[in-house]
């Protein structure tokens, strides 16, 4: 049954709002070189704040290949045992770029501290259910110009804890939208706080 999909109007947000499931957003945006970001930060110039023109939308990879995914997912197989877990850990961070002797050492240094905090949050989560008001920022996603979405920064933890816990829904503030797709669901060129919602709105409703 597909799950009921709504904006939520949040004044005081610095985005607007989605209840979403964590299945529809099958992919994350991979934006790591000092080229690829300062290109991401053209993208963004004149077309009007929370939208972003170009080929962003293509430098993806499925949710299941982030490093953090991987890392969960394993932890969680574990029950966030430390010594189960220092392994992937280091795993995690020489993903990141350290290299393996760096990464196993930081790992080492880390690895209570690490489990004991996620697993705090893994069973929060599992009993509470994915709850908005304990975090101070919320899951970041962005709508790519097929009116998908996509994973983007903040919340990347919370993100993959309800797809390993296969939660019903989560809130994500929507950051940005692909021009594409705003022309697409709106007419409009430039956008307006109410275009960037029913944009918003379409590509929801299209997942219905």
């Amino acid at each position: 049954m597909a799950m009921p999909a709504h904006v939520i109007l949040s004044p005081m947000a610095d985005y607007h709002q989605i209840v979403i499931s964590p299945a529809w957003v099958p992919v994350f945006f991979r934006r790591r070189t000092v080229a690829e970001k300062a290109l991401f930060v053209m993208n963004g110039l004149g077309v009007g704040v929370g939208l972003r023109h170009g080929s962003w939308d293509r430098r993806i990879a499925p949710a299941d290949q982030h490093p953090t995914f991987i890392l969960l997912r394993s932890l969680h197989a574990c029950d966030f045992d430390p010594g189960a877990g220092l392994q992937p850990l280091a795993e995690y961070y020489q993903a990141r770029g350290l290299s393996q002797a760096g990464a196993m050492a930081r790992a080492e240094r880390r690895v209570h501290r690490y489990v004991s905090k996620y697993r705090a949050l893994r069973d929060a989560m599992q009993r509470d259910g994915y709850r908005s008001e304990a975090a101070s920022d919320q899951i970041g996603v962005a709508i790519g110009r097929d009116g998908g979405f996509i994973k983007v920064s903040q919340g990347h933890h919370r993100f993959v804890l309800a797809r390993v816990l296969g939660l019903d829904s989560v809130t994500a503030d929507v950051r940005w939208i692909h021009s594409d797709w705003h022309r697409h669901a709106t007419g409009l060129r430039k956008p307006t706080a109410e275009s960037l919602m029913i944009a918003t709105q379409k590509a929801l409703d299209q997942r219905l």
